[in-house]
């Protein structure tokens, strides 16, 4: 009922009906301790199984999960989420989500991940459909916000308590599989959402909710893009003063800020070479690519002014021209930066159209590995460090959050305009 469409009410209740009875187990005990041989059978073998198995809630949730997880969000939207959120509730109290995760059952943790991933993208689309509020009049915007916020806080949380299942990447070739992608996925649309969602809030109505979500967040990064820890002792200070001219110094950062960069400017480089990942730990050479087994192979990087050099998408560069301007008001003496000026330069170019049109007729994606999230995530988490940075009376941490959003927005808007920003080597031709 519920993958057909137009009859959620009745498929919803039927659901909750089964859930709440004692026909079904939790957790059903036969694969509770019987998967360990399952990896040596022939998946037929395997398939008949787990088909001729009983039935248990958490495998009915799970089927539910997949067919609507990827579902426009509509009025149903949060009683399936609420149903989710129960769900999820009652394991954690019953078994304990981190031991059933980390338990044996190899079917079992599929479940259990397939319904986590689609709670936490759920969440994120039904705030996409409550952000439409805003718009309206007579909304108290604040209290919207507010409840939006919470939403991300509880998102970043699971993605922070599970981060060791939803993300592992690979440290021989650096790729990923779909759960990590798919956990990239979500992480840059919640950075969104929340982004989206401060720029209706004002200055005084900022709670400390919003706060606890950009250190969250700051953890997340910290941790998906190997930035390693941030420094314990208060970093270099800079002062306004030192932001004043382009190319920009760059003695201020610390490991962990250069760490963000090389990963900012690797990501890039992935959205334009195919067979290079951008999740590699080192900066971009030619002696890492890679190759492919896919009909994609797609070189679009250039090495003009001793600069590697690319293009990114619409949507990216126009995320990169706000920041820009929103930076220009925080630092009214730093030299005007006319991003989009630059950018229509860039394109009037005979390689960049070149390389536009070759792109076009790629039959495969070229960030593969998710290196577009990537890159979108960063420059979210740049946004919000801008927006903290902005509220922040103390100088000394509204300096540090403006050399976290400076580690990001420097390497990539060198990489895409080519224009010397700052005086890093980071980028240069090896």
């Amino acid at each position: 009922l519920l993958g057909t469409g137009g009859q959620d009410y009745i498929a919803l209740n039927n659901l909750e009906s089964t859930l709440r009875s004692n026909e079904f187990n939790l957790i059903d005990e036969d694969r509770r301790f019987n998967e360990e041989g399952l990896g040596g059978e022939h998946d037929w073998t395997a398939f008949k199984k787990h088909f001729a198995s009983p039935l248990s809630k958490i495998s009915m949730v799970a089927i539910i999960a997949d067919v609507v997880k990827d579902r426009p969000p509509g009025m149903s939207s949060r009683r399936i989420l609420g149903i989710f959120k129960s769900h999820l509730k009652l394991i954690d109290h019953n078994d304990g989500l981190d031991d059933v995760l980390s338990g044996p059952t190899g079917l079992l943790r599929t479940n259990l991940l397939d319904i986590l991933l689609a709670t936490t993208k759920l969440t994120t689309r039904c705030d996409v459909l409550e952000m439409k509020k805003l718009n309206q009049p007579g909304v108290n915007e604040a209290k919207v916000a507010k409840t939006i916020v919470a939403d991300v806080v509880q998102t970043l949380t699971t993605l922070t308590r599970f981060h060791h299942i939803m993300w592992n990447p690979n440290n021989f070739d650096w790729s990923l599989k779909g759960v990590s992608i798919e956990t990239l996925s979500i992480f840059s649309e919640t950075l969104d959402v929340l982004v989206k969602t401060m720029t209706f809030v004002k200055e005084g109505d900022k709670s400390d909710t919003f706060n606890v979500a950009v250190m969250m967040s700051r953890y997340l990064a910290s941790t998906i893009f190997q930035g390693g820890n941030p420094p314990a002792k208060p970093s270099f200070s800079v002062g306004h003063d030192t932001w004043k001219t382009f190319p920009l110094p760059n003695e201020w950062q610390t490991d962990f800020e250069r760490n963000l960069s090389i990963k900012a400017y690797n990501l890039c480089v992935a959205c334009c070479v195919s067979a290079f990942s951008g999740w590699e730990t080192e900066e971009f050479s030619v002696d890492k690519l890679r190759s492919r087994n896919d009909d994609t192979n797609f070189f679009g990087v250039t090495f003009a002014n001793h600069r590697v050099v690319g293009f990114l998408s619409e949507e990216i560069t126009s995320f990169i021209s706000q920041q820009w301007r929103l930076v220009q008001t925080m630092l009214p003496n730093l030299e005007a930066l006319d991003f989009d000026a630059h950018l229509e330069r860039r394109k009037e170019a005979e390689w960049y159209q070149k390389v536009i049109d070759s792109a076009a007729q790629q039959k495969g994606r070229v960030s593969t590995f998710g290196e577009d999230y990537g890159v979108k995530s960063l420059l979210s988490f740049s946004m919000l460090c801008l927006i903290a940075a902005d509220g922040k009376k103390n100088q000394h941490d509204q300096e540090d959050f403006m050399k976290l959003s400076f580690s990001i927005l420097l390497p990539i808007t060198q990489f895409i305009i080519d224009k010397h920003v700052w005086a890093s080597n980071i980028g240069a031709e090896n």
